[in-house]
């Protein structure tokens, strides 16, 4: 995503999710929070490539437990990749 940091915004926007009690909360398992963006990472309206289709800034941040994000117990991005394959969803395809 360009070099840029969205762990730092979502630090910034967020704090409260990267220390306890709520971190544990959060995430009981690992506790650590991770970055997660809206529209995702893998479609070409994600936060990287905002800028280049003009859009600079509009795309959503929330900071959220690392157990949610990018284990194999409760990852959104599995769960994203399983949705793309089942669904036959190709590289440039509208959705």
């Amino acid at each position: 995503m360009g070099g840029t940091s969205y762990t730092s915004y979502c630090q910034y926007y967020f704090p409260e999710n990267y220390r306890e009690p709520l971190l544990s909360l959060l995430d009981p398992d690992y506790k650590k929070a991770e970055c997660d963006e809206c529209p995702f990472a893998s479609t070409k309206n994600g936060a990287g490539y905002a800028a280049d289709n003009g859009m600079k800034n509009h795309y959503s941040l929330r900071a959220i437990g690392k157990s949610h994000n990018s284990t194999a117990r409760g990852s959104h991005g599995k769960a994203l990749g399983n949705f793309y394959n089942c669904n036959r969803v190709l590289p440039f395809d509208n959705f």
